[in-house]
């Protein structure tokens, strides 16, 4: 489990990626961005890609889908 609410993060989406057991969240709280999780629910976020803030543009995430090997977030 990964309780981060402490930090304010509001997971507000869930998508479920097919390799490697991943978990892709979409953080619309504090710092609003995408969270990458393994299966043993470790932060691989840096690892997976997901660096662009998008609190920067305005729009912070609020759902994902994962499809084959893309996230597709909105």
């Amino acid at each position: 489990m990964i309780d981060q609410s402490s930090q304010g993060v509001q997971f507000f989406g869930l998508g479920v990626g097919e390799a490697g057991g991943r978990i892709h969240a979409a953080n619309f709280g504090a710092n609003p961005g995408m969270r990458v999780f393994d299966g043993q629910f470790a932060d691989i976020t840096a690892k997976a890609g997901f660096n662009t803030p998008f609190a920067a543009d305005g729009y912070p995430p609020f759902n994902v889908q994962v499809l084959g090997q893309r996230a597709f977030v909105t």
